[in-house]
């Protein structure tokens, strides 16, 4: 089974990064992971800090997503 932690704080320091760098921050972070898992949340407030993006992904996953099955593939959005 895949630890996804290490991934997706990978994932969240990209795109948090690219947030940074473009000046801007966003409040939807989606999350999806091929095998059908994708979801969404929006915070209250606009951010591009790396762990606040993690954070919201984590909560995802603990909320809706069975870690039983091994993933190839994760993918992470990120809104204004």
């Amino acid at each position: 089974m895949m630890d996804l932690d290490p991934l997706t704080c990978y994932l969240a320091e990209a795109v948090a990064s690219r947030a940074r760098k473009a000046d801007k921050a966003g409040r939807t972070v989606s999350l999806s992971i091929r095998r059908g898992f994708s979801r969404a949340k929006t915070i209250d407030q606009p951010t591009n800090v790396t762990m606040d993006i993690f954070r919201v992904c984590v909560a995802l996953l603990d909320q809706f997503h069975s870690n039983e099955d091994e993933h190839h593939f994760i993918s992470l959005a990120y809104f204004q």
